[in-house]
């Protein structure tokens, strides 16, 4: 008779968990690789995306209390193995999650390398509707004092938070929360790696508690379906130093590069010499983008150069990698050049549905 009832114990507790489990909301994790999943030698090197998804959920018990969270792999690399045809995959993925459960937050584990860039990408295609927030680590899951399962935790966190909602994609690190545009890898190293220089922070997780420090803007942009983007364009990014050379700009077109961004000093500038190349291959073509190499602050057209008479584009508060996607974009959906410079100086997020339009 006693085993019985601890039978009957046994399965109403289970029933109750399982109906638990049920009234928790859904998070869909998408792992991409990074540091978050290295395993480290113990001699200071480690390779990349080593763990599966399931490992990083099952380090941080707290989840399961918080979530329903469904694991899905979509590549295993370290982020300076990402690529553009990497972003569209991903684009797709989320946009077939989206399709299937509008309402489920996504958060997607990456390298925190070129995360900016990553984040920047997809908050031009899913710029509202629920919570799509990255996240990654500056040290291997298998080191002393790992930073990956306080981050995860943090970004599930601020993925279900009903304040993340309409404020585009996010990035959480280090008890951090950034805006996709803002958010830049400062450090080469160390657990606070990630600065959003123009703007600050848009919040914290502070005593398990998601704290926004401003009201979200009202987008109302649809999804950009990620099978209108064909292809992703090749631009160049080139960078100016002291000394630079003109070569590298004149062989770009022979290179297949359809575009290109300065990585240029101070206001986005570069020698006589560079600039005088840059306004040979606009009139071969080639779109040109002002950007900074500084890591802060606004390139503002027609002030040093003259963009107007050049055909040249200021890329605003973007820096060049950011700048770069901007530009690859909008040469996919074949944008008139005279709009570049607006849809530049535009912080809030691009309607890309609408421009799709024939």
């Amino acid at each position: 008779m006693r085993r019985v009832s601890i039978g009957i114990a046994v399965s109403w507790f289970w029933l109750c968990g399982s109906a638990l489990a049920e009234e928790l909301p859904a998070v869909l994790m998408i792992a991409t690789g990074g540091t978050i999943a290295a395993v480290a030698d113990g001699q200071g090197a480690y390779v990349s995306g080593e763990l599966s998804p399931e490992v990083l959920v099952t380090a941080v018990p707290a989840l399961a209390e918080m979530a329903r969270l469904e694991t899905q792999q979509l590549v295993s690399i370290g982020s300076q193995d990402m690529t553009p045809v990497i972003w569209l995959q991903l684009a797709k993925a989320i946009y077939q999650a989206r399709q299937s459960e509008p309402d489920r937050a996504i958060v997607i584990t990456h390298g925190t390398d070129t995360l900016e860039e990553t984040a920047f990408f997809l908050d031009q295609l899913f710029p509202t509707g629920a919570p799509i927030v990255l996240t990654g680590a500056a040290r291997p899951a298998t080191v002393p004092g790992a930073d990956g399962p306080a981050n995860l935790l943090d970004a599930v966190r601020v993925a279900l938070s009903a304040d993340s909602r309409q404020r585009g994609v996010l990035a959480v690190k280090a008890g951090q929360i950034h805006a996709a545009r803002q958010v830049s890898k400062r450090r080469a190293e160390g657990v606070a790696g990630f600065e959003s220089p123009n703007g600050g922070p848009l919040g914290r997780i502070s005593g398990g508690q998601v704290r926004f420090f401003r009201a979200p803007e009202r987008l109302t942009q649809a999804d950009l379906e990620p099978d209108l983007i064909h292809e992703l364009p090749a631009v160049a990014i080139v960078h100016v130093h002291a000394g630079a050379s003109s070569e590298l700009l004149s062989v770009l077109p022979d290179l297949g590069y359809k575009a290109v961004v300065l990585a240029g000093v101070g206001n986005g500038n570069a020698s006589a010499g560079m600039l005088a190349t840059l306004g040979n291959l606009r009139e071969k073509g080639l779109a040109v983008v002002r950007s900074s190499r500084s890591a802060a602050g606004w390139v503002s057209a027609n002030v040093e150069i003259d963009d107007v008479a050049l055909g040249f584009v200021a890329a605003a508060d973007l820096p060049p990698a950011k700048a770069r996607i901007l530009l690859m974009l909008l040469l996919a959906f074949d944008v008139e050049f005279d709009r570049y410079q607006a849809l530049f100086n535009q912080t809030r997020p691009i309607d890309w549905p609408q421009l799709a339009e024939p």
